[in-house]
């Protein structure tokens, strides 16, 4: 996530660029897909998906300080916690990573995107 760029504009292109990696990159939605649909998470592999949930944990942990910069600026709604928009942007998130898991062709959703990432971005942003 770009610190140069405004809080809200930053994590949206985020997600953006995110999304344009998995769809254009078959190999990419392929890993996900592997590890999201197909591994048996079971007792002996819980290092294992330990090392699996770290990236997505460090991509809460990054939002969570993006959007308190955001926060601080006051360009998100009022009452609304850093916390709370991060987890609420990562479940966003994981969502449509899931949706285009367990159904691979869909053409509407890839098209889409980009429009419900910024619908996503703007129902957060104060007016």
């Amino acid at each position: 996530l770009d610190e140069r760029l405004d809080p809200l504009v930053a994590i949206e292109s985020s997600i953006k660029e995110f999304f344009e990696v998995v769809i254009e990159q078959p190999s990419v939605l392929k890993m996900f897909e592997i590890m999201v649909l197909r591994c048996e998470y079971v007792k002996e592999f819980a290092q294992v998906r330990q090392v699996v949930n770290q990236p997505a944990l460090d991509f809460l942990a990054k939002l969570k300080k993006v959007y308190q910069r955001a926060v601080e600026q006051q360009v998100t709604l009022e009452g609304l916690s850093s916390d709370v928009l991060a987890r609420d942007t990562w479940v966003f998130t994981s969502g449509l990573l899931n949706q285009l898991l367990l159904v691979p062709d869909q053409s509407e959703l890839r098209e889409r995107m980009p429009e419900m990432v910024r619908a996503h971005m703007v129902l957060r942003t104060r007016r």
